[in-house]
């Protein structure tokens, strides 16, 4: 909108006024003379600084850009790096020195062009990568030090010499698809097929926008009476798909909506709308749960297979080549009259859900082949978290609302990947593949962090109800929260760690049991918590090498063999490549909780490049509370991987008398005077973690206390 302007009329002429009157009167010749001087200069000469308004204006653009590369255009390196194209549109070659790549408007010239020339009517590839590299010499490119963001964001394109931007996606493009671009067709902007960086762009098919996502007139959660689904979009003349078999619907797969759906059973629902001309909607999951019908859950559910592949070693109950049998079933014993049924119901609506819905045979194919690891074995699913009607305890200040995201799923784990454990873990890779770059959720209390890339759902692995072994020789071990403890009192110690909550899971409807959702202390992990960004960070684990490799973990290996740390300038030294205080306090920790399968096995460690302090996080503290912990257990083998690092950085460290006096310093914090670890806290601590499983764990009992053993093992077992 243009402001109004106020015109102020003059009543009477101003003096200097009546002065130039008469001057002018007086010399109308030589004004006239000056006059035409003047115009003739002015359309003659040459200005003292060129003006590049009328030669660059429209000139160089940003004609297309790819902001989720994922099996396209490699860069040098090999990576699929997120690439722009710039195309110089004009009929004069232009030197790139005096312009700029920015996904910032308030940091126009974030990322400078060298001195190169771009010609007429040429393209320019860049890739924003984030690797910052200005010369492409030896056959490499240029990159820019950001990357692009698949949700949308600010570009431009900006003309430093006249302080503007010359083209610009404002305030920021549209979200993105992997391997799909985005740029120039005409007059419009539309998301191409075929990409073509460095060329001109095909539109022999574009589509010139997105369909509006399906909307679900009732939220999903858990429902006791029947209900009627409408289905609806934003954008007139689409069509809705859907399906209700777990598979994902398309244009040419599922149901085509024309009336509202009667939900009077569980019920997993996905749509997606479609129109001509545009791309389809995201996909929208809904799970609507009837607790009447998980209490009756059959072994045999349609469309589920009765097995799920073959045992690959023989177990004291299974031989290698046997089918292992599927178990879908609740145990009668345990839900088989009504009061029990009711306790199930309070069970699991006693702690948040986590519904996982995906296409039946990619489920299948996962649990056929438990130890089978990489991408290969990652499956398409959507996931949805929501949390009980009402707040318990553990979840007391939590948004009701929970969240839905289409994510890559896989089997996680150690022993807990083998047949004779049901039960498997599983792994929740976010990326722009299957939707959103990120999970963007506050999922856990007392956490800063809200977006993540990982996250591990744990079935409990050497504490579940379905090892037969462990249930033989000691279902006392069988508890679900020592590894939660281990983690939670890290926190406690240190102010860092991988935090975690409790949540039923369901795989398309199925109660699949009790997990224990989790951080992956990866290199994201450590970049959301202590900053950089995580290509920043070097994260480890048993099984990678240190020796002979040239990072700052091989050299803290390589400093510490020296011995001699009794010197002060030697130990200052070591000080420089980690964070003494908390590897003692990760060190006590794990001496206090008799860690067991540890320290060759189940430990992190992080350092960020090129000059931070190595920080060690608690994993995996199933086996703790058992024998106690020993540090001398297996060392660095011969083909040279990091099973037990620990102990050739301590006992080095151990014959310097300043390492000595903090450890005892620390000891003597945690242990006394309201410590993290005096028995008061620690057991306070212990039994706060329990009682949030105190209910839900006679769903777990309900769902594989059967598996192995009989009677079923139930949650007075549990107590015990």
């Amino acid at each position: 909108m243009v402001a109004e302007q106020k015109v102020t009329k003059l009543t009477k002429p101003l003096k200097f006024n009546k002065l130039k009157f008469i001057m002018v009167s007086k010399n109308r010749y030589k004004i006239f003379f000056w006059v035409i001087t003047f115009v003739f200069m002015v359309f003659s000469a040459k200005p003292l600084i060129p003006d590049q308004s009328g030669i660059y204006s429209g000139a160089l653009v940003i004609n297309e850009f790819m902001a989720a590369n994922g099996a396209g255009r490699t860069d040098e390196d090999g990576d699929y790096s997120d690439w722009i194209e710039i195309h110089n549109r004009s009929s004069a070659a232009i030197n790139l020195s005096g312009w700029s790549l920015t996904d910032d408007p308030n940091q126009p010239e974030k990322w400078i062009f060298p001195d190169i020339v771009l010609d007429s009517q040429k393209y320019l590839l860049l890739f924003a990568s984030g690797k910052d590299r200005r010369s492409a010499e030896k056959n490499g490119f240029l990159h820019t030090n950001f990357r692009l963001d698949q949700a949308g964001e600010f570009l431009g394109l900006y003309n430093i010499l006249e302080q503007r931007f010359m083209d610009e996606l404002s305030p920021q493009f549209t979200r993105q698809w992997r391997d799909i671009s985005f740029g120039r067709y005409g007059a419009s902007y539309g998301y191409f097929a075929n990409p073509t960086p460095g060329k001109a762009n095909d539109a022999e098919t574009v589509w010139s926008g997105v369909v509006s996502k399906v909307e679900f007139s009732v939220e999903r959660g858990f429902y006791e009476a029947p209900f009627s689904l409408t289905l609806s979009t934003p954008t007139e003349g689409a069509t809705i798909r859907y399906t209700v078999d777990g598979s994902e619907p398309g244009e040419s797969h599922g149901l085509s909506y024309t009336q509202p759906l009667q939900i009077d059973t569980t019920t997993v629902v996905r749509a997606i709308a479609v129109k001509p001309n545009l791309l389809p909607s995201d996909e929208d999951t809904h799970t609507y749960l009837f607790l009447d019908d998980v209490t009756r859950q059959p072994n045999n559910p349609p469309g589920f297979a009765p097995t799920w592949g073959t045992h690959r070693v023989n177990t004291e109950e299974t031989q290698a080549g046997e089918p292992v049998f599927a178990d879908y079933a609740i145990s009668p014993e345990i839900a088989g009259d009504a009061q029990a049924g009711e306790n199930l119901k309070a069970a699991l609506s006693s702690i948040p859900t986590i519904s996982v819905v995906m296409d039946r045979q990619s489920f299948i194919d996962l649990y056929s082949n438990p130890r089978e690891r990489g991408l290969d074995w990652e499956r398409a699913a959507s996931v949805e978290f929501f949390y009980p009607d009402k707040a318990q305890d553990g979840y007391p200040d939590r948004a009701r609302v929970g969240f839905q995201i289409n994510a890559g799923l896989r089997i996680q784990g150690g022993i807990g990947r083998y047949e004779h454990s049901k039960k498997h873990s599983f792994r929740l890779f976010f990326r722009g593949e299957y939707g959103a770059t990120k999970l963007d959720y506050p999922l856990f209390s007392g956490s800063p962090v809200r977006q993540f890339d990982t996250l591990i759902l744990r079935a409990g692995g050497n504490e579940n109800f379905t090892l037969l072994a462990t249930l033989k020789g000691a279902r006392w071990l069988v508890t679900y929260t020592r590894d939660e403890w281990l983690r939670r009192s890290q926190i406690e110690m240190s102010g860092f760690g991988s935090h975690g909550l409790f949540a039923h899971v369901y795989i398309n409807g199925l109660y699949w049991g009790l997990y224990n959702l989790v951080e992956k202390p990866d290199e994201a992990f450590m970049a959301s918590y202590f900053g950089g960004d995580k290509e920043d960070w070097l994260v480890k684990q048993p099984g990678d090498p240190f020796l002979d490799v040239d990072d700052r973990i091989g050299e803290l290996y390589r400093l510490v063999a020296q011995g001699g740390l009794e010197e002060a300038k030697k130990y200052a030294a070591v000080q420089q490549y980690m964070d003494i205080t908390q590897f003692i306090d990760y060190l006590i920790l794990h001496w206090y909780a008799g860690a067991t399968d540890w320290p060759d096995n189940n430990w992190y460690m992080g350092v960020q490049n090129p000059a931070g302090r190595i920080k060690f996080l608690a994993w995996d503290g199933e086996l703790t509370w058992v024998n106690g912990a020993n540090i001398d257990h297996e060392s660095v083998s011969e083909a040279k991987l990091s099973r037990n690092i620990v102990k050739p950085i301590f006992e080095p460290l151990m014959q310097n008398s300043d390492f000595r006096m903090e450890v005892a310093d620390r000891l003597y914090k945690h242990l006394f005077h309201d410590g993290a670890l005096t028995d008061e806290n620690a057991q306070q601590r212990w039994l706060q973690i329990n009682h949030i499983i105190d209910q839900a764990i006679v769903g777990e009992s309900a769902r594989w206390g059967d598996t192995v053993i009989r009677p079923a093992v139930s949650r007075d077992d549990w107590l015990q």
